[in-house]
C-alpha cells in the first residue's frame, strides 16, 4: 500500500515550503527518519525525514518548486508501481531507436549540403552556449536563501558580488543589488520630472527592500502573535556565577587535550535540563486549550544567523552530561548554519534558551516560542560590587536571568520557584556535575 509524503509545517505559521533538493531517487529504498529532501522555510532548510517505510516510487515536484503544507511531494510504497512503470516503458524505448534510422533516410536527400553545415554551426553554437551557462551556474556558491530572493525578483546571480565565506552569495548580497537597481531607477525618475521640489527624492529613500527579507517577515509574524495569543509573566533574578566560572575552567583545563571548551551557555543548559526533571509542567506545551507533556526535554537555543534569528534544539537531552551537550551544542549551531537541520531539531523544541550575554547585553525579557510554555533569556556576566552576608563588600561574577512563561499553563509562584532551583544550581554547580 503507498503513502504520500506530504509538505511537513515546519514553523508556527507556516504556510509553504521549497523543495530545495532530492537526497534519494526513485526506486530507492526508505526507513521511517530516513532524510529524503532538504526543505526551505522561512527562516532554514532543514532536512526532511520519510515518516513511512519502503520504496520511493515517486517524486511528485521538481527542486525549486514551492508547495503548500499539507500537499503530497512524494509516495512511498512497497515498489510495485516502479515495476509496472518499468514494463510499459521498455517498448517505448525500443520503438524510438527503430524510428530513429528511418527518419534519418528520410530526411537526407531532402536537405542540401548547405543547410546541413548551418545546422551543425547552429547547433554548435547552441551547445557551446548551454556549455557556458551551465558551467558558469555551477561556479556560483549561493546560499538557498539568496537563490530564492534572486529568482522572485529576476536578478542573475552572476551579476552579485559575494560577500559570504568563500566568496559565497547571501541574501544581503542580493538585496543590496536590489536597492541599488531601485535607488538608480528611482534616481532616472526625479531626473526625468520637471521640477525644482525636493521633496520627491526625499521620499524615495524608504526601506521597502527590507520587506522581502522572508526569516525577518516569519519572525514578525510568530513574536506577534506569540504576544496576541499567550498571556506571558516575567522573573528575574541575579546569579553569582562566581562558583560556575572556576568550576568551568577547571573541567576545560582536564578537557584541553580533547580539543572540547565548556561554555557558560553549556552549564546554563544543564541547569536548565535539570531544573525541568524536577519542574516538568516548564517542559509542557499547549494546544487547543490543553496542557501537554513533553517525555523528551528538546532545549531550543537562540542562534543568530545573518537573516535572523533561528532556535534549533538539541533532540532528547534528558541525560546528557555537560561534555556531551558542549559537543552536541556546537555541532547544532555549524549544521544550522550549514542547512544541515533536522525537522525534528528545527520544530520539536520544549523549552528555549535566548543568551545574549555575548552582545554585553545585562537583561533582557524574551517572547515565548509556541506551542512550548516557558523560555530563558540570560544577559553578560558582569562583575559587581555585592554585599556579602558578613556586610562585607565584594566583586562578583553577576548574570541576569529572566523567566517568560505561560499564565495558562503555570503561575508566578510555580515559575519563581522554577528560577530559584536554576539559580541554585549554578550558584552550586558541583551539582551539575554529579
Amino acid at each position: 500500500m503507498s503513502e504520500e509524503l506530504n509538505m511537513p509545517q515546519m514553523g508556527y505559521d507556516m504556510k509553504e515550503g521549497v523543495v530545495v533538493k532530492w537526497l534519494m531517487e526513485e526506486g530507492s529504498a526508505v526507513k521511517i527518519g530516513d532524510p529524503v529532501a532538504e526543505i526551505e522555510t522561512d527562516k532554514a532548510v532543514v532536512e526532511f525525514e520519510s515518516y513511512a517505510e519502503g520504496t520511493l516510487e515517486k517524486i511528485l515536484v521538481e527542486e525549486g518548486s514551492k508547495v503548500n503544507v499539507g500537499e503530497p511531494i512524494a509516495i512511498v510504497g512497497d515498489g510495485s508501481n516502479i515495476t509496472e512503470e518499468e514494463i510499459v516503458e521498455e517498448p517505448a524505448i525500443e520503438e524510438e531507436v527503430t524510428v530513429e534510422p528511418e527518419e534519418e533516410i528520410v530526411e537526407e536527400p531532402a536537405i542540401e549540403e548547405e543547410e546541413e553545415v548551418t545546422v551543425q554551426l547552429e547547433e554548435e553554437i547552441v551547445e557551446e552556449s548551454v556549455t557556458e551557462e551551465s558551467s558558469a551556474d555551477q561556479k556560483i556558491k549561493a546560499s538557498p536563501l539568496a537563490k530564492t530572493l534572486a529568482n522572485d525578483n529576476n536578478i542573475d546571480l552572476s551579476n552579485v558580488i559575494g560577500t559570504g565565506p568563500g566568496g559565497r552569495i547571501v541574501k544581503s548580497d542580493v538585496l543590496a543589488l536590489i536597492d541599488n537597481v531601485e535607488t538608480t531607477e528611482k534616481i532616472k525618475i526625479d531626473l526625468t520630472t520637471e521640477t525644482n521640489n525636493a521633496e520627491p527624492q526625499i521620499q524615495n529613500s524608504d526601506t521597502s527592500v527590507k520587506e522581502e527579507n522572508k526569516m525577518r517577515a516569519q519572525i514578525a509574524r510568530v513574536t506577534q502573535r506569540s504576544k496576541q495569543e499567550v498571556p506571558h509573566y516575567y522573573l528575574s533574578t541575579d546569579i553569582n556565577m562566581d562558583k560556575a566560572l572556576e568550576i568551568r575552567a577547571q573541567i576545560n583545563s582536564k578537557l584541553a587535550e580533547q580539543n572540547i571548551k565548556i561554555s557558560i551557555n553549556d552549564l546554563i543548559m544543564k541547569s536548565v535540563i535539570d531544573t525541568l526533571k524536577k519542574f516538568p509542567v516548564f517542559n509542557s506545551r499547549y494546544e487547543n486549550g490543553t496542557t501537554n507533556m513533553n517525555e523528551e526535554i528538546n532545549v531550543s537555543i537562540a542562534i543568530a544567523l545573518e537573516e535572523g534569528l533561528i532556535m534549533p534544539a538539541i533532540i532528547n537531552c534528558n541525560d546528557m552530561d555537560i561534555k556531551q551537550l558542549s559537543i552536541a551544542s556546537k555541532d547544532l549551531v555549524d549544521r544550522t548554519k550549514n542547512g544541515k537541520l533536522t525537522s525534528a531539531e528545527y520544530t520539536k523544541g520544549t523549552f528555549s534558551i535566548s543568551n545574549l550575554g555575548m552582545f554585553d547585553v545585562n537583561s533582557f525579557l524574551a517572547i515565548i516560542l509556541p506551542p512550548q510554555t516557558a523560555m530563558l533569556a540570560v544577559g553578560s556576566v558582569k562583575k559587581v560590587p555585592i554585599v556579602t552576608s558578613d556586610d562585607d563588600i565584594k566583586v562578583s561574577n553577576i548574570m541576569n536571568a529572566s523567566l517568560s512563561a505561560d499564565h495558562r499553563v503555570t503561575d508566578g509562584a510555580e515559575g519563581a520557584i522554577f528560577l530559584a532551583e536554576i539559580k541554585n544550581n549554578l550558584e552550586n554547580p558541583v551539582n551539575l556535575i554529579i
